[in-house]
């Protein structure tokens, strides 16, 4: 199941080749391109025992959220989850990176707790 999974972020990562040369975003903190591969593919194998599960987020209508409220509350909205997202990654052995827009990715071991904790500190955002 590992290899499966590291030859679907070898794909991911080939797909993203235009941000592979950013380390962190400036606005979310997290990381993003190559490096965020780099980190997860470490995480995956320095743990082999434990069994991962990747998530993806994608923030419905965010284009109308600027349109409504305007960029700058976008902003700090994608700088909320970001923070929320580092929390986890503080409390559980998860990395979570930022590709731009509104879409952000966690990968976190997968136990049900986690998930839990994962829905509870995005949707205290709401």
């Amino acid at each position: 199941i590992m290899k499966k999974f590291l030859c679907l972020f070898k794909y991911v990562k080939d797909s993203y080749n235009d941000i592979s040369h950013l380390n962190t975003d400036k606005l979310t903190g997290l990381t993003r391109g190559s490096d965020y591969y780099s980190l997860v593919e470490e995480l995956l194998n320095n743990n082999p025992s434990v069994e991962y599960s990747i998530v993806s987020i994608d923030i419905e209508h965010f284009k109308m959220f600027n349109e409504w409220y305007g960029f700058k509350e976008g902003d700090n909205f994608l700088i909320d989850i970001a923070a929320k997202l580092n929390e986890i990654d503080k409390s559980i052995n998860s990395i979570s990176g930022y590709f731009g827009d509104d879409n952000f990715c966690i990968v976190l071991p997968n136990k049900e707790q986690n998930y839990r904790l994962l829905e509870f500190k995005l949707t205290c955002l709401l």
